[in-house]
């Protein structure tokens, strides 16, 4: 193992040169080298080929190099975490199975959830037709203590990433490029959310909305003004921020123009909740037919938390 890191950087930048110069030199007979090794921690390795796949289109035009060999030295960190948590024992440890079990469950329910939506994809969508209706049947709920604001959100794979792209719309680069160069919406968040709009800036949607979408930012959605920028914060497996692009209070009735897409998301994720909520009554209703089911009673629950709170007698 290269002990110093400046050498161990050389080392690697030597390699990758070296890769990319079979790469190129293979362009005439169209063939890639996918087993050029990045680098090894024991037996994990990191090919040239993965790593391109994982990096921004957009870092790797920029400075090629420089983007593979900062990931190459992210991937290893991570393997080094790993390996030595598994020394540690960490994977045999009653916490870790229980939280890794929970998490299993959760992405089964999601992916049940998933399907049964897709499923019934057509009962879901709202089009702008039957939006505009509820909007004219409902204008008085929109005069209501509501803010409506235009919101950039951005994730990103790495915070190093995700620093670049917070600093490039400090320096003024235009916030579609940004999202381009650095957005990458996570598959949980894309899957918890199928009826869930990208927040890139370009319309208003009311404040309540925003914060079920994006929950991990509702402090900065409540106290941030019209530009201002979130801090990087991690989330999801992802490192994201927001940015304030521009807010309304509810002092007059929001155009329809810019309120439609609201509307719409809005709409579609209420029918959504309404299937999954039919699906799961049913599915109750099923197993208490059939027995599986027990549950404590409301007195007998009162009674055992009642003796708990009584004084013990010596």
């Amino acid at each position: 193992m290269i002990q110093s890191r400046p050498y161990a950087r050389l080392f690697r930048l030597l390699m990758i040169c070296a890769g990319l110069f079979s790469i190129l030199s293979c362009e005439k007979q169209n063939v890639i080298d996918s087993q050029t090794v990045l680098a090894r921690v024991d037996e994990k390795v990191l090919s040239l080929d993965e790593a391109l796949e994982r990096i921004s289109p957009y870092l790797l035009a920029e400075d090629t190099l420089k983007s593979l060999l900062n990931y190459t030295d992210e991937w290893v960190e991570e393997q080094l975490w790993i390996q030595e948590a598994r020394r540690r024992g960490i994977e045999s440890q009653p916490a870790y199975l229980s939280e890794l079990e929970r998490a299993r469950e959760k992405i089964m329910i999601q992916h049940l959830k998933d399907n049964l939506l897709n499923e019934l994809a057509s009962e879901i969508k709202v089009g702008p037709a039957e939006a505009e209706r509820y909007y004219q049947m409902h204008k008085s709920k929109f005069l209501l203590d509501d803010v409506f604001l235009k919101v950039l959100h951005i994730s990103a794979r790495t915070r190093t990433e995700a620093n670049r792209a917070r600093e490039d719309l400090l320096r003024g680069i235009d916030a579609k490029e940004v999202i381009e160069r650095y957005h990458h919406q996570p598959e949980n968040i894309a899957r918890e959310s199928t009826y869930t709009p990208s927040y890139r800036g370009e319309r208003f949607y009311p404040l309540r909305v925003l914060k079920s979408d994006l929950p991990a930012m509702e402090t900065y959605l409540d106290k941030m003004g019209r530009n201002e920028l979130s801090p990087v914060i991690a989330s999801n497996g992802m490192y994201q921020f927001i940015q304030i692009i521009d807010e309304r209070t509810t002092a007059e009735t929001p155009e329809l123009a810019w309120l439609i897409t609201s509307l719409q998301s809005l709409l579609e994720k209420e029918n959504s909740e309404k299937i999954l909520s039919s699906f799961i009554r049913s599915l109750s209703l099923r197993a208490e037919a059939g027995r599986e089911i027990e549950r404590i009673q409301d007195q007998e629950l009162k009674l055992v938390l009642t003796a708990d709170r009584q004084p013990q007698k010596n």
